[in-house]
């Protein structure tokens, strides 16, 4: 049963395009993680607050794939002097420009995610 079940969500994985990107559990249980929003424009002092999707479920609704790769997860941005993000995954434009928010794991346990901030005046 349980070799059906991950042999099922990699074919849908696969089937999506995503890669497995964060393994929970003690059998290694493979879940592919997206940020949303993939892009984001804000204008300077403004926020939002990234949401981590992992396998059809996310940070908002609940789910232990979600709230662990949340636990163990890194944030930071690739320019703060562009946009800034706290360890909750809310970011705030800062200056005019892009950059990068990039989600990894704490100790390289799991590939990194990222989305494209924006902002603009």
């Amino acid at each position: 049963m349980r070799r059906a079940l991950l042999a099922s969500l990699l074919l849908l994985t696969g089937a999506r395009g995503d890669s497995c990107n964060f393994t929970i559990g003690p059998n290694g249980l493979c879940a592919a993680l997206r940020l949303d929003p993939e892009e984001q424009e804000l204008r300077v002092g403004d926020g939002f607050r990234v949401q981590i999707n992992a396998d059809g479920c996310s940070t908002t609704t609940g789910c232990a794939c979600a709230d662990s790769a949340l636990a163990s997860a890194r944030w930071q941005s690739a320019n703060a002097a562009i946009a800034t993000v706290d360890q909750n995954g809310a970011v705030t434009g800062r200056a005019p420009g892009s950059t990068d928010i990039i989600l990894s794991g704490a100790s390289g346990s799991w590939e990194r995610s990222r989305i494209r901030v924006t902002v603009v005046r």
